[in-house]
């Protein structure tokens, strides 16, 4: 019985390689890819590099971004506004919004709510300015992204997010608001969202940013500078 058992143990040891090999065949990359488990980057002409020091896997570095700004002065918008500012991301780009403010006088001062909220669709008819961006950096293409100010009740596309309210007094002044920080004469109604991509509101193509006034009806004598400042990135 003995010997059965170390006869049975023999064998086993010895057809235990072939075994293996039949049950565990070696699995390989096509040739130009890399390695099955590893990340790789797509190579020019094809094929995969796989990420290693040499080959590191490919970022956008925040500062390569192009930065753009737009502004206006003077503006009264409508008696009873939903939509004021805007900015639309246009078709292939994203757009991260750094800031969009308002600074604002009235005829009497007064206590006043704002609204920030995003749209999934654009908004049709109404009046409108479109204001042009200005580019930080030159060298930079000339930005695609839409930044309105509507002087008429548009038709508001599909809501897509609340951002919250801006509950600011509005002051009292004779003179014209400004948004330079060293001489403001009105009440900044402002949505700073972040100097770095990841606390700033995304756009994606489509998609546009709104300061408003939820319909209701503007102060007396409402006048306001405002201004946008965003980066695009191509997809």
């Amino acid at each position: 019985m003995h010997m059965l058992f170390r006869l049975a143990c023999a064998m086993a040891f010895l057809f235990a390689p072939t075994l293996l090999a039949q049950t565990t065949p070696s699995v390989q990359a096509p040739a130009g890819f890399a390695p099955m488990q590893a990340p790789c980057v797509v190579k020019t002409g094809g094929g995969c590099a796989a990420v290693s020091p040499a080959v590191p896997m490919p970022v956008t570095p925040l500062e390569s971004l192009p930065v753009y700004v737009a502004t206006a002065t003077g503006y009264g918008a409508y008696a009873t506004p939903t939509d004021m500012l805007t900015i639309t991301a246009p078709t292939g780009k994203r757009l991260t919004i750094r800031d969009m403010r308002m600074i604002a006088n009235v005829t009497t001062g007064v206590l006043a709510n704002f609204q920030y909220l995003t749209r999934a669709t654009a908004n049709s008819g109404g009046t409108s300015t479109t204001l042009s961006a200005v580019k930080r950096n030159t060298a930079d293409t000339a930005s695609s992204a839409v930044v309105r100010l509507y002087t008429a009740a548009p038709t508001t596309g599909t809501l897509d997010r609340s951002l919250g309210e801006v509950r600011v007094m509005i002051s009292a002044a004779t003179s014209t608001p400004t948004l330079i920080a060293t001489s403001n004469t009105g009440s900044s109604i402002a949505g700073l969202f972040g100097g770095v991509p990841i606390a700033g509101i995304v756009l994606n193509p489509g998609e546009t940013l709104v300061l408003g006034f939820g319909g209701a009806a503007l102060p007396a004598g409402f006048t306001a500078s405002v201004g946008v400042v965003w980066t695009e990135e191509t997809l």
